[in-house]
């Protein structure tokens, strides 16, 4: 019998040979002998939830550290009893979306009153010992007159899309369309606008591949975020994957109306 037998193999970044890092039941925990060992939360991306009930409400700043990067939501509000909520979906408080972003994470703190530029750089530089990767903030804006002040320039519509008092007014089956995703711009971004809706209960976001022939509901989107759909009126936000070359289309299907401005979409950028 001949061949190579292979026992405890692992792949060293260097010339020098480190312990051997032992994993777990789950594969998930690699610790080399003599390092310390941190714990975080792992998410599979599909439905998990961070809640926490926040028995005097919250009014002030959110941050959450994650293995792939940290994130800040400022302004977030919760009434007295309410659930500060990280998720992939529609209930989530502040920013949708943030897990698949973020990672697994390790760590977050809730504060009623904003984060201080010191207290931001101490936490981050405590949870970066501890595994969390580095603050995401925005780049610039993608979108073409986003805030409709006086036209709809830039944008693809139909004729039931107008303009009017600094908005864009969407009637029955209206859409605004505009390749908002330039080339070179991969990854994750954040997509936010404000709407009332006037008639109905929910506008939509699609996207689709310029090279397809037809629309995808949610590619734009990718599995997170109120699958693809603004329930109600306010204001919504939400991290998205993107891909080169997607347009960006907000949609009022069947008997839906609403005024929408303030649509803004930006990329991602890790400090």
């Amino acid at each position: 019998m001949s061949g190579i037998y292979l026992y405890r193999a692992q792949l060293e970044t260097g010339d020098t040979s480190t312990a051997f890092q032992k994993t777990d039941g789950d594969h998930l925990v690699i610790v080399e002998a003599g390092a310390p060992s941190f714990n975080y939360l792992r998410f599979d991306t599909v439905d998990d939830k961070l809640p926490q009930v926040m028995p005097d409400g919250l009014n002030g700043d959110v941050m959450i550290f994650g293995r792939k990067g940290a994130w800040i939501d400022t302004g977030v509000t919760i009434a007295p009893g309410g659930t500060l909520t990280a998720i992939n979906g529609a209930d989530s408080v502040g920013t949708a979306g943030i897990i698949p972003v973020l990672g697994d994470i390790v760590g977050w703190i809730a504060l009623d009153r904003p984060i201080t530029a010191w207290e931001q750089a101490q936490l981050l530089a405590y949870y970066a010992k501890r595994g969390a990767g580095g603050l995401y903030t925005l780049g610039p804006e993608l979108v073409v007159n986003g805030t409709f002040d006086t036209d709809l320039s830039g944008w693809t519509l139909t004729t039931n899309a107008t303009q009017s008092g600094g908005q864009a007014l969407l009637g029955n089956e209206a859409y605004l369309r505009q390749p908002a995703i330039p080339s070179g711009t991969e990854g994750f971004a954040v997509i936010e606008w404000d709407q009332v809706i006037t008639e109905g209960t929910r506008t939509r976001l699609r996207g689709r591949n310029e090279n397809d022939s037809g629309y995808v509901d949610n590619v734009i989107l990718g599995s997170v975020t109120i699958s693809g759909y603004a329930t109600g009126s306010g204001h919504f936000r939400a991290m998205v994957p993107t891909e080169d070359g997607y347009l960006l289309s907000l949609v009022t299907e069947g008997a839906n109306s609403a005024q929408v401005d303030n649509l803004s979409v930006k990329r991602l950028v890790k400090s």
